[in-house]
């Protein structure tokens, strides 16, 4: 409400404003529009007046009267530009994001020094998925107005869509500085450190948004859990998850995914077993309750099934299928529409994956292309922009999906998909639960995550012989559909050097001349109890031998694994180096030094063993 009266010619008019003004301040809106209606109707047509009358019909929920108000301003060309501003505020808020963007610019065509307007235009942006345009509103927003934490606030939240968690971490940061008791600020600098691998900061900013605002405790508890997860702290995990009373609607899922974690360095194969065995009980049992228990209502709630059966070496497919049913009564597969002018082969690859990615279907992807053939890579918007930065050739291909996972679905469906190619299914749950809507004609999956997901709904697996054993085809409820060549076009590394310079790197690294290197590169989470005793001969049989890994990107792995070969009898402080997380060209030159690379067992082979 304008604090600068209107050039009154009644006296009566003015002190209706002044208390009119008085009131509105003081929040007795139902006053003050008394007082504005008292005034003579001349008064009442006065520009200032009448679009301070919205403003307090806002106030009391009666915005269609309000939104008239603005309307008869802008067609009598009387509204200053405040009134554009206002009226697409509550066409925003309404959903209608088209006009109410129109409404914004007319109005900063009029006042472009607005602060308030570049930021609801970066709102606007935002809601209709363009965020990148919504950065550059809320920075001019910004630069009209440093001192602006809410335009800071949503363009760290666009910064973190658009993948760019770094930025958007340091700009949380500096509001929780200024402003430490903003409970979703700590809450969304979470978040921006989790993506930045920060776990154990993360878990701190999430303690401390609960503490500001316990109302967020809910959400934030499974938030937490997942960090905990994230650093193999199970116990802690399931601690948090077990905590939400049970006639709670979520209680129900989070008590079933407490059931199913599994750590991922168990200790030994008995571990495992036993992990397996729980799981299998709690699947059992979830599946015997009433369907309503399990309702899209709760669709926030849901998660993929745990990819350490993927390590364990066991036989997965009774575990996932029962898993999958879980969906499959909830979830109905879409109605296609009709088939396009040529057949359109569709890739999905979700955040988090891209690089490898790239390195092993980037080379496939250029090839298919060609008039007779429509290629699409889908992902969302964050995985765009990695892919876009690391794979420019491949952008002509990618297609932004919705992120929400119904959304995109039916959005691949409308694009007349032939085949759908996952990349991976079940490493996360977008990618896990997007094949039940079964958004295209036939889905397949592959090398990216070799493992059955379990779900009748994926039609076959894309694979190669001397990839899977004998008996491979009865692990997966997927049809086998064998290729006589590779299923990946891996590229020879950029950073390639020849072998003789390995002996000059060792210095580098800190290796004797003398030492036999053995290099197992894969993941630490790889790394099944029964690798243990082959690592234990291997080096008893050579005295000169050292085992050289990657250390985990969370340290508790790390700790946990080293703790696990030194109780199996290995010199850990003496015949293992463990080199903390390394860029790919550092990578490349620690494995070309080493002598000889060692596989896990049970889960092994691909990208890292294979290709690198």
């Amino acid at each position: 409400m304008s604090t600068a009266p209107p050039d009154f010619t009644n006296a009566a008019d003015a002190r209706r404003w002044q208390g009119a003004f008085e009131a509105f301040q003081k929040g007795d809106f139902g006053t003050s529009l008394g007082q504005i209606d008292a005034m003579t109707p001349a008064a009442r047509t006065m520009p200032q007046v009448a679009s301070t009358r919205a403003m307090v019909l806002i106030q009391l929920n009666r915005h269609e009267e309000a939104e008239q108000i603005f309307r008869s301003l802008i067609d009598r060309r009387a509204g200053d530009p405040t009134t554009y501003v206002n009226l697409s505020e509550m066409l925003r808020r309404k959903g209608d994001l088209d006009e109410a963007r129109l409404l914004l610019e007319q109005g900063l065509r009029m006042a472009p020094q607005m602060s308030a307007a570049h930021y609801n235009l970066g709102l606007i942006h935002s809601q209709q998925g363009n965020d990148a345009a919504a950065i550059e509103s809320y920075q001019t927003a910004l630069r009209l107005k440093p001192n602006y934490p809410r335009a800071q606030f949503n363009l760290a939240n666009s910064l973190r869509r658009e993948g760019r968690c770094y930025p958007a971490r340091d700009l949380l940061k500096q509001i929780v500085a200024v402003q430490p008791n903003w409970a979703e600020a700590w809450q969304n600098l979470a978040a921006a450190q989790s993506d930045c691998g920060e776990t154990d900061a993360a878990i701190a900013s999430t303690q401390r948004a609960m503490t500001l605002s316990p109302k967020l405790g809910e959400e934030l508890q499974r938030s937490l859990a997942d960090m905990f997860v994230t650093r193999d702290e199970i116990s802690e995990a399931v601690k948090i998850l077990k905590s939400v009373p049970p006639t709670t609607p979520v209680a129900w899922w989070r008590q079933l995914r407490g059931d199913l974690l599994c750590s991922a360095v168990p200790e030994s194969p008995e571990e495992i077993r036993a992990e397996r065995s729980r799981g299998a009980a709690a699947l059992t049992t979830a599946l015997e309750q009433e369907a309503v228990l399990i309702s899209e209502d709760h669709r926030d709630e849901w998660f993929e099934p745990p990819m350490q059966w993927g390590y364990h070496g066991e036989d997965d497919r009774p575990l996932k299928e029962s898993f999958a049913k879980l969906f499959l009564r909830m979830i109905e597969p879409l109605e296609l529409k009709g088939a396009g002018a040529i057949p359109h082969v569709g890739f999905l690859v979700t955040h988090g994956h891209e690089g490898v990615f790239e390195r092993c279907l980037g080379g496939i992807l250029q090839r298919l292309q060609s008039p007779e053939l429509r290629v699409s890579i889908f992902c969302t918007r964050s995985t765009a922009n990695t892919l876009r930065h690391a794979a420019g050739h491949l952008g002509g291909l990618i297609v932004e999906t919705p992120s929400e996972v119904p959304d995109a679905a039916r959005f691949i469906r409308d694009l007349s998909v032939d085949l759908l190619y996952y990349w991976e299914v079940g490493t996360d749950a977008f990618n896990y639960l997007m094949p039940f809507w079964k958004p295209a004609r036939l889905q397949c999956i592959s090398w990216g995550w070799p493992v059955t997901s379990g779900n009748p709904r994926i039609d076959f697996m894309l694979t190669t012989k001397g990839l899977e054993p004998e008996d491979g085809g009865e692990h997966y409820s997927e049809t086998i559909e064998w290729i006589d060549g590779p299923v990946t076009y891996y590229p020879r590394p950029t950073e390639y050097q020849p072998w003789e310079s390995a002996v000059a790197s060792r210095p580098k690294f800190k290796f004797a001349a003398d030492e036999r290197l053995y290099m197992c590169q894969q993941n630490l989470r790889k790394w099944h109890p029964e690798f243990d005793e082959v690592i234990r001969r291997v080096l008893e049989e050579d005295e000169k031998g050292a085992l050289v890994c990657i250390g985990h990107t969370q340290e508790t792995i790390t700790r946990k694994l080293l703790g696990r070969l030194k109780r199996h009898g290995i010199d850990v402080e003496k015949r293992v180096r463990v080199f903390p997380f390394l860029d790919r060209k550092d990578y490349l030159e620690v494995l070309r030094t080493c002598d000889v690379s060692l596989d896990t067992p049970h889960y092994g082979g691909g990208a890292n063993t294979i290709a690198d």
